[in-house]
């Protein structure tokens, strides 16, 4: 399962959120067939749109 959130501010600038495998699910074996996961995974994205941030000042 994974879950994603993100913000606008401003307009000009995005601020994604995603975890990865949120119940942390890892086989006790790995088989050919399996999921090969770690665990969960965190990640953050930031864009900033500079075209957008010089017009606003």
């Amino acid at each position: 399962m994974e879950v994603h959130s993100s913000a606008a501010i401003l307009d000009a600038v995005n601020l994604n959120f995603t975890v990865d495998n949120l119940f942390d699910y890892t086989p006790e074996k790995y088989y050919w067939s399996s999921a090969m996961t770690t665990g969960r995974t965190f990640s953050v994205g930031l864009s900033v749109d500079i075209d957008r941030i010089v017009n606003l000042f």
